[in-house]
């Protein structure tokens, strides 16, 4: 059994380096950071010195090499919308994001396994057929989307919740509606 999990961690590890091949190239064809960070009206000298200070004016090869680097000692870089560590910015962030999957998981458990049993209990009838296509609906469509389309018909027409932020316990019914109808779809199906 030791032998079987110290082969699997092994094989991990190529894993790993590959995904961090693709996220670091992938990250590097979405355009220079540097014409994002600063105005229009910068000038050359001004990037220059910017894309030295972020270290984006070596080889490719290097600073995927430096990344590495930085991955193995626990440095996950700066983040360059905060200008922090992008470990504090992660760690600032994850007791909100723990908060709300917390409730997510509550509600979407609760509501799934109810609306479960109602369709076990009135099997082929109209209520029936409408929670499972409601169902096949929250299946389909990925979280974000749904995040999306609550901003956009909800919190754009009408002042209910904020847009943006979770200044008040208002702030975490919209995500908390897009994770629970996605989460719960697949609980009432399986119950």
């Amino acid at each position: 059994m030791g032998r079987y999990i110290v082969k699997r961690l092994l094989e991990i590890i190529p894993v790993l380096f590959i995904i961090t091949f693709i996220v670091f190239f992938l990250v590097r064809l979405s355009g220079d950071p540097v014409n994002t960070m600063l105005p229009p009206e910068a000038t050359p000298q001004d990037r220059q010195e910017m894309r030295e200070a972020l270290g984006l004016d070596k080889p490719v090869l290097e600073q995927y090499g430096i990344f590495l680097g930085d991955l193995v000692h626990g440095r996950f870089g700066t983040s360059l919308r905060y200008g922090q560590e992008a470990t504090e910015v992660v760690l600032e962030k994850l007791p909100a994001t723990l908060q709300l999957a917390v409730i997510s998981l509550v509600v979407s458990t609760v509501l799934g396994v109810v609306l479960g049993v109602v369709c076990a209990r009135t099997k082929d009838t109209p209520l029936d057929v409408f929670f499972n296509s409601l169902a096949v609906v929250g299946q389909a469509m990925p979280s974000f989307w749904i995040g999306m389309m609550l901003l956009l018909w909800i919190a754009m027409n009408f002042t209910w919740f904020p847009i943006n932020g979770v200044s008040t316990w208002k702030g975490y019914i919209l995500p908390c509606a897009a994770l629970t109808f996605c989460n719960a779809a697949p609980l009432m199906r399986l119950t």
